[in-house]
């Protein structure tokens, strides 16, 4: 499916045509309206963004790293990709091991803010005497601190792939009227269709506002029946299972 697609369903829900809704204005509405319905969908616990998974090796004794920001090489692709790393756009989950590389090693940091720790620690001394079994990190937008910093000098630490981080990368914005439209909004042209209309029309006069509201409550009901066609894997029934003592040590 093409975005043109999508805009002439937009321009039929605004009652106009290509006059009252140009393709390059109708660009810009798709592009906003994929950005806040991805969104949506992720606070709503979907994955409707491509996820990508990657790792990235430590540097001595230091504990600020940056995200993949789709420009330099810091990451390197886990599995699957050639290149540089997409964007992080939301971060889904980022394990360290600070032992070898071993994947049983590796362990989730606990997420802190270092402007609101407990009374009596400090960041200063979090960087090199937090246990490194139970790791923290700071996420600070484009970087973030873990705590302890990796040590080979003087702990033997591992370096070595040490950052396993899996993420939704930002959704690729729409440039031509000819643009493809992915997964999941490939699933249902209403959905960016109604809130492109919705949007539109909220910038309009008292006529074109109760069109916004016929809209905002349309598009609602088409991200509802979106997101129910996206958690098809949770409506498998559940298969009873038997009681075992194997597998298991008491």
């Amino acid at each position: 499916m093409t975005l043109s697609t999508i805009i002439q369903l937009a321009r039929t829900y605004l009652q106009t045509d290509s006059n009252g809704l140009v393709d390059s204005d109708a660009i810009i509405l798709a592009s906003e309206a994929l950005l806040a319905d991805t969104s949506d969908l992720i606070m709503r616990g979907i994955d409707a963004a491509s996820i990508f998974e990657v790792y990235m090796n430590a540097t001595d004794q230091t504990g600020i790293y940056p995200w993949p920001d789709g420009v330099t090489a810091t990451w390197t692709p886990a599995t699957g990709f050639s290149g540089t790393p997409p964007t992080l756009w939301m971060l889904k989950t980022v394990n360290v091991n600070y032992q070898d590389t071993t994947l049983g090693n590796y362990v989730e940091p606990d997420i802190v803010d270092v402007g609101n720790l407990p009374k009596g620690q400090s960041y200063q001394w979090l960087r090199k005497n937090q246990a490194s079994d139970n790791p923290l990190l700071d996420n600070r937008g484009a970087t973030f601190e873990i705590f302890p910093a990796p040590d080979y000098t003087n702990r033997n630490n591992n370096l070595t792939k040490f950052f396993y981080a899996m993420y939704f990368t930002a959704p690729i914005v729409y440039t031509a009227t000819s643009s493809t439209v992915l997964y999941p909004f490939n699933l249902n042209q209403n959905v960016l269709a109604r809130r492109m209309a919705q949007i539109q029309a909220s910038r309009g006069n008292e006529e074109m506002q109760s069109i916004a509201k016929e809209n905002e409550k349309e598009h609602l009901n088409e991200l509802n029946k979106l997101e129910t066609i996206l958690k098809r894997g949770s409506q498998k029934s559940i298969i009873p299972q038997g009681l075992s003592l194997t597998g298991r040590e008491f």
